[in-house]
């Protein structure tokens, strides 16, 4: 799943220190909910964006964000947000041209999450996402909002502010159904590595053992699951380019190459 923190929900909504703390100790622990999907979940935003704008009158986050009295707090949200492998700057592999207008309410969003978001949306429509938005915004108590590409295209982007819509949207998409060691059946590509949209696609190769081939997009490798073992004995297969077995993979994408079997061969 896909999560865009949105700069856009930053407009000077906070009066005072404490209603800023208020609002960053909720962010906090919606991030510390997610946590738990490690290897399924994927935070965005946009680096320059991000810090400039406002959250306090007449300051930038950043500052706003320093001037946090509760050490430990503003710590832990500065390691996750500005730690590049927590969160990624989707300027680097941005999807939306500058050059197109995208709105959402009226307002231009172009070059913001917004339209980032919905361009992905918009490539992949079966793509999870949400927007991660901070409280008393003006996109307050909204569970999706319309962003228009061109003025022709809409796309639905969810959103949540607080642990309880947090919640809502998790039971929404059944995303709580982790994948258990004690599970009796192999489990199914959402519960995998495979989920994530952004490493892996699905590939023209017939299915193996009755289930769908992805291709990293990367390495080139070929992946499924072994529909054979479950539990914790539960893993995915991986080949080459040229269809060789390089070894088994857990469920949250890290291969054993160890396990490669030199006789087995992808059937193409």
């Amino acid at each position: 799943m896909n999560i865009f923190i949105n700069e856009c929900s930053l407009h000077s909504q906070f009066h005072t220190q404490q209603d800023f703390t208020g609002a960053v100790r909720i962010f906090y622990s919606i991030v510390n909910r997610l946590a738990k999907y490690r290897g399924r979940s994927h935070f965005y935003k946009n680096s320059d964006l991000f810090c400039s704008y406002s959250a306090l009158k007449e300051d930038v986050f950043a500052r706003s964000l320093s001037s946090i009295p509760d050490k430990s707090l503003k710590t832990a949200l500065k390691n996750t947000l500005f730690n590049k492998e927590t969160v990624r700057d989707w300027t680097c592999e941005q999807h939306h041209l500058s050059s197109e207008v995208f709105e959402c309410n009226g307002d231009i969003v172009t070059d913001t999450s917004m339209a980032e978001l919905a361009e992905r949306k918009l490539g992949d429509g079966g793509l999870i996402s949400t927007l991660l938005n901070f409280r008393e915004s003006r996109f307050a108590n909204c569970e999706a909002v319309t962003v228009i590409k061109e003025g022709e295209h809409e796309v639905n982007l969810d959103c949540v502010e607080s642990v309880e819509t947090l919640e809502k949207w998790l039971d929404r998409h059944s995303l709580d159904n982790q994948y258990r060691d004690s599970a009796q059946e192999p489990p199914m590509d959402y519960q995998t590595i495979l989920d994530n949209r952004l490493r892996f696609e699905k590939s023209s190769l017939p299915r193996q053992g009755g289930r769908q081939v992805f291709v990293e997009k990367d390495s080139g490798y070929f992946w499924y699951v072994d529909n054979l073992h479950f539990g914790k004995a539960a893993h995915l297969e991986v080949f080459d380019r040229s269809f060789n077995h390089i070894g088994e993979a857990g469920i949250d994408g890290i291969i054993c190459f160890e396990k490669a079997d030199k006789e087995k061969k992808l059937g193409v």
